[in-house]
Formats: structure tokens, C-alpha cells, sequence
């Protein structure tokens, strides 16, 4: 038995369904979902991978992944996860792609997020047809019909990336977005933002000759429609985030350019021992720019 975790954000809760499509191919066997996690979880939009896209995950019961995984309920549970796992609990704390996790016999419960391409190259093209949007609201469907084309879809992360907990992360500052804007503009007719921070896009996002358009209207449960227009998008500036990175790979089929952050996070280590590499997250087709 095999069991990948999903949790987090939707551009996480992607990476890791798209690994366990990966890992069922290779392992030639079900591969079940814990999304028992999302009982306590409050941050985000809550389990959306079968509300946005309509996908059946095949749930273990929680009692069954119990017994393969070391559940952190209190300090002495949380002490044996982060340095004494069962031996059936795999945690991907590299953030780097690791290939040797497909040749892992026996049950296994595989808790990470799988950020790499490469985890799921197998299966990408049954991905791109699975991971169908449904019909978008009435106002989104009239921005893209009016949207002059071809469009660049930029996506600034701050919010909780401003916060002193996650100074380990590399904020794509305005430097960063002027160099890229600069390089995509003239081979669009529109620039669409996105963004959990639109008022500061608004004070410093100025940019002479380009028609700046600020998608500021998709909030809460309606978040995932940001991604459906970043993927209708022909060309992308993303973040150092899962979110955007979706919205480009998903968007790919334009025919664009995508141009991502070439830091993605500082050295160090993030929550529970994470070691913060991300060497494998950006794919080699798409353009690194530097972070400042």
C-alpha cells in the first residue's frame, strides 16, 4: 500500500496529486490520499483539488495511514516524526528532486510537496488533460474575452511572505518585476496582475506603454480563478510561489515565455527541518531571473 499526504495550498495540493499520479504509474498499484490533515488545517481554501477540478482522490481511512506514518499530535509524537519516523514514513525534506523515492518497496506513506517537474514527467500529459477548470464566473469570462492578446500573466506574492516567521523566503521585489516586465512587454498587448498585496501593484507596478490590467476581484473559495486566467495567460512572470507556478506549466500550451525567480528560497532551513533547496523547481525551458 502506498499513500502519498496532501496538504497545503492549491499550487502544493497540485504538485503532490500530480506525484501520486506518478508514483501509481511506476508502482503499477492504487495509490491512496491522507487528507485527514485538512481537519485542522486553516490556512488557504481548504482540500480543492475535487472542488476546482472535478479530480476523485481514492482516500485512505485515517486509522490505515496512522499505522504507516508518525503523526505529530503533542511534543513527543512531533520529536519522533522530525528525527525518528516510522520506517515506513518517507518525508521528503530536501525540497530537491530524488528520484531513488520511486524505487522504495513495501507500504510507504510519502509526505512532502514534490516540487519538481521531474516527479511527474510520466504522467504530464494525462495531467494537462485531467486538470480542466470549471466554467468561470460571468465577470471573469468577459475580462478574458475583452483581454487584448497576447497576455502576460504576473503574479506578486508578498502577504505572508512579509511575515518575520518566513524570513527563509526570497520576496521577488520590485527589481525583480521591472527586469522581467521589461523583457516580456513588448511582445505583449496586455500585462494582467495578480496579487494578494494589489495596492502595492497599483503604487509601484507603472509602467509606460503597457496596459496594466489588476485582477483583484477572485477572493477566498474563488482564489482558484486567479489560476484559471493566469493559465489563459500566453506568457507569465511568476513568484516564488506553487500558485504561479501552476498557472505558467498549466498555461504552457500558448506557446509563451515563462520567466521565474532564480532564488526561490534562502539558504537555511524552513518549518520541521525542511532543507530549503528548490534546485529542481524551475524546469530548464523557462528563464531565470535573479532576485535581488
Amino acid at each position: 500500500m502506498k499513500v502519498v499526504r496532501i496538504l497545503g495550498g492549491l499550487g502544493n495540493q497540485l504538485f503532490q496529486y500530480a506525484f501520486s499520479r506518478e508514483l501509481e504509474r511506476r508502482a503499477e498499484e492504487p495509490v491512496f490520499t491522507d487528507t485527514s490533515a485538512f481537519d485542522r488545517y486553516r490556512l488557504h481554501n481548504g482540500l480543492e483539488l475535487e472542488r476546482v477540478f472535478g479530480l476523485s482522490l481514492q482516500r485512505i481511512k485515517v486509522q490505515t495511514a496512522r499505522q504507516l506514518c508518525t503523526e505529530p499530535t503533542n511534543p513527543l509524537t512531533r520529536a519522533r516524526r522530525r528525527f525518528f519516523p516510522k520506517k515506513s514514513h518517507f518525508i521528503d525534506r530536501d525540497t530537491s528532486y530524488h528520484g531513488d523515492v520511486f524505487t522504495l518497496a513495501g507500504d510507504r506513506y510519502y509526505e512532502g510537496y514534490w516540487q519538481s517537474e521531474r516527479y511527474f514527467e510520466g504522467v504530464a500529459a494525462e495531467l494537462r488533460r485531467d486538470l480542466v477548470f470549471p466554467a468561470l464566473s460571468p465577470r471573469n469570462e468577459d475580462f478574458l474575452a475583452g483581454l487584448p492578446r497576447p497576455a502576460c500573466a504576473v503574479h506578486v506574492r508578498r502577504g505572508d511572505y512579509l511575515r518575520p516567521e518566513n524570513t527563509h523566503l526570497a520576496v521577488c521585489g520590485l527589481d525583480y518585476y521591472r527586469r522581467a516586465i521589461a523583457e516580456l512587454a513588448p511582445s505583449c498587448a496586455s500585462l494582467v496582475v495578480f496579487s494578494d498585496d494589489p495596492a502595492w501593484c497599483r503604487e509601484w507596478l507603472v509602467f509606460e506603454g503597457s496596459s496594466l490590467r489588476i485582477v483583484d476581484w477572485n477572493r477566498g473559495a474563488e482564489s482558484w480563478q486567479d489560476l484559471a486566467l493566469m493559465a489563459a495567460c500566453e506568457h507569465h512572470v511568476i513568484a516564488n510561489s506553487s500558485f504561479s507556478w501552476w498557472g505558467a506549466w498549466l498555461g504552457e500550451a500558448g506557446g509563451g515565455r515563462v520567466l521565474a525567480p532564480a532564488l526561490w528560497a534562502r539558504a537555511g532551513r524552513g518549518a520541521w527541518g525542511y532543507r530549503l533547496g528548490y534546485a529542481d523547481i524551475v524546469p530548464p525551458r523557462w528563464t531565470r531571473m535573479a532576485v535581488e
